[in-house]
């Protein structure tokens, strides 16, 4: 285990999501330039038929959530639609921009529904949307910011 990611797991969890909060930031501003980069503001649900329009407050929303402990939002409800298009494969980023995406979902999954148990998928997809050569300046500067 690199040591960077060993500094991770040694940290008391709030510092851990602290840390997860950081990196998920990172990757949200990345995924909105993507989406607006790449005019990416609907997709076509192909079970329906039905055009749905990217909810771009999405992502912040539910990192607002995680910070605040609680959903006043609805986001779980929000993310049925999505989450079930980006696996049937309607909804496409590129994969980085993909991992983007999910590293915010499972912090939200992990922290307010608790539906996930490995903090450390979060950390590793959005260090996989921040981009493999950066991947251990971007832990530590989030781990040195949350200590």
């Amino acid at each position: 285990m690199h040591p960077v990611a060993k500094k991770y797991f040694e940290l008391h969890p709030e510092k851990q999501k602290k840390v997860q909060i950081d990196l998920c930031k990172k990757a949200y501003k990345l995924w909105l330039n993507y989406t607006s980069n790449n005019g990416i503001t609907e997709y076509r649900e192909t079970i329906a038929g039905t055009v749905q329009k990217i909810d771009f407050s999405l992502p912040y929303d539910a990192i607002e959530a995680v910070i605040h402990g609680k959903d006043e939002l609805n986001i779980n409800e929000r993310y049925l639609e999505p989450a079930a298009a980006l696996q049937d494969e309607d909804l496409k980023f590129s994969a980085d921009m993909e991992m983007a995406y999910y590293s915010i979902y499972n912090l939200y999954q992990h922290h307010i529904t608790g539906k996930l148990g490995d903090s450390w998928v979060i950390v590793n997809q959005a260090l996989s949307a921040l981009g493999e050569y950066d991947t251990i300046k971007h832990l530590e500067a989030a781990i040195n910011s949350a200590a």
